[in-house]
C-alpha cells in the first residue's frame, strides 16, 4: 500500500519532524553567522583602537619622563662631553618617540581602513548566506507543512477505508 500512496504514515512523521528540525537549524545558522560576523569585527576594531592608545601612552609616558630627565640635566651644573652625550641622546630618543607615535597613527588608520574593508566583505557574504538561510527555511516551512497534509490525508483516507476479510 505504501509504494501505491507514495509514503508511509511513519516516514510522513519522520519526514516532517527532520525537515523542522533542519529549519531551526537554518534559520538559526545565518542569524548566529550574521552575529558572529558582526561581533568579531566590532571587536577587533575595539582592540585596535584600545592596542593603539595604549602604544601611544606608553610612548608619552616615557617621553615624560625623558623630559623631566632632560629638564634635571639643564638645571644641573653638568658640563662635558658625557652631557653633552647624555643630552644629545635625549634629543634623539624624543625625536626617534615622536616619530614612533606619528609612524604608528598612520599605521593604525590604515589598519582600520583594511578592518573596515574586510568587515563589508564578511558582512556582506554572512547577510548573504543569512538571506540563503532563511528563504531555505522558508521553503522548508513549507514541505513540512506539505508533509504534515499528505500524512492527515493518508490518515482521514485510511480511517475511512474497511478491511474486508
Amino acid at each position: 500500500m505504501a509504494d501505491m500512496i507514495g509514503a508511509s504514515i511513519g516516514d510522513l512523521n519522520e519526514s516532517a519532524a527532520r525537515i523542522k528540525q533542519w529549519v531551526t537549524v537554518g534559520r538559526e545558522s545565518g542569524t548566529t553567522v550574521v552575529g558572529t560576523v558582526d561581533r568579531s569585527v566590532a571587536n577587533l576594531r575595539a582592540e585596535t583602537n584600545q592596542a593603539q592608545l595604549t602604544c601611544i601612552q606608553s610612548i608619552d609616558g616615557m617621553v615624560t619622563e625623558l623630559k623631566g630627565f632632560v629638564a634635571m640635566l639643564s638645571g644641573a651644573q653638568y658640563v662635558g662631553q658625557n652631557a653633552d652625550t647624555a643630552r644629545q641622546a635625549a634629543t634623539d630618543m624624543d625625536a626617534k618617540a615622536q616619530q614612533t607615535a606619528a609612524d604608528m597613527t598612520a599605521a593604525f588608520d590604515e589598519f582600520r581602513v583594511q578592518i573596515d574593508t574586510l568587515g563589508e566583505s564578511l558582512t556582506e557574504i554572512a547577510t548573504s548566506y543569512d538571506t540563503y538561510a532563511q528563504n531555505a527555511a522558508e521553503s522548508g516551512d513549507s514541505f513540512g507543512q506539505a508533509l504534515d497534509l499528505q500524512r492527515e490525508n493518508l490518515e482521514a483516507a485510511m480511517s475511512g477505508m474497511t478491511y474486508g476479510g
